[in-house]
């Protein structure tokens, strides 16, 4: 077969605890009172990722919905700018108990950095991980950049992947998304591509607006200075379309945390009590901390 390599984008969303959860799962069932016990342990093994699931698709339908121009006082000309530097390209897939979501890098003609598309993954990677908390399961992730290419059956293979997916298992330890370094230097570079491009002023205005975004959804985490993305950050940003329903999910998230913390405390767990306090702090750097 002939393959096509070229730059791909992956973030590798795990969610947490499923291990230990399917190991609680007993014998196929001979017995009413065995079948009961079967299916109470299904709801926090494949109910909980059913639930992970949707949510990915979710968030895909909405990464993907067109986006509105705020006004009809606009050329089609402008129009046409507007609808091709708005269009998401991410796709997904799932492995088990993680989700893969992919953008490629190979672009047009102008070789414009999908900007667009990496803000809106951005955007609703951070709306995944707060809901998640906020509904007792939490996820952690990495993002990487790297080579891939399709098999026949349209499959992604590649360093993007892998990179992702060793930085998640490796280096992750609590509720984050990390940003690979190979990432962090694409996105260091991806403002200069966007003002040396053969673009008419307008484009260049729209896609360094989506760049200087981006830019801002990262930091240093405080614990280890890993490059993160900064979830809450954006997840503040987008609260003015739904204050109430934010400052629910960040109660939700912080009553999770709270209770996590105080179980895993008490039965000596000091690995997860360690990961929860990390993330208590987080939250309460970000002045998001909402537990009573």
């Amino acid at each position: 077969m002939t393959y096509f390599f070229t730059n791909y984008i992956a973030a590798w969303i795990d969610l947490l605890g499923q291990t230990a959860e399917l190991e609680q799962i007993p014998l196929i069932p001979h017995s009413p009172e065995e079948h009961e016990s079967f299916i109470k342990t299904l709801k926090p093994t494949f109910g909980r990722v059913q639930a992970f699931r949707k949510l990915v698709e979710d968030a895909h339908t909405q990464m993907t919905k067109p986006l509105s121009l705020p006004s009809e006082s606009y050329s089609d000309n402008q129009r046409a700018v507007f609808k091709k530097h708005t269009t998401s390209n991410v796709s997904f897939s799932f492995i088990a108990d993680s989700a893969l979501m992919i953008i490629s890098l190979h672009g047009d003609q102008d070789s414009i950095p999908p900007v667009y598309s990496i803000y809106t993954l951005f955007e609703h990677l951070s709306l995944m991980i707060l809901s998640s908390l906020a509904g007792s399961a939490p996820l952690r992730g990495a993002m990487e950049l790297g080579v891939c290419s399709k098999f026949d059956d349209g499959s992604l293979y590649g360093q993007a992947i892998s990179r992702a997916h060793s930085i998640e298992s490796k280096r992750t330890h609590y509720p984050r998304i990390i940003i690979g370094p190979n990432l962090a230097n694409y996105l260091d570079i991806i403002i200069k591509e966007c003002q040396e491009s053969s673009l008419s002023i307008p484009e260049k205005n729209l896609l360094l607006l989506w760049s200087s975004n981006i830019k801002e959804s990262c930091e240093y985490d405080t614990y280890d200075g890993q490059l993160i993305l900064s979830y809450l950050k954006l997840c503040k940003k987008r609260a003015d379309q739904d204050q109430k329903s934010y400052e629910k999910l960040l109660k939700l998230a912080s009553c999770f945390i709270d209770q996590s913390l105080s179980e895993y405390r008490t039965v000596g767990d000091v690995k997860l009590s360690e990961r929860y306090s990390l993330l208590k702090k987080y939250f309460q750097q970000n002045n998001c901390w909402m537990a009573n």
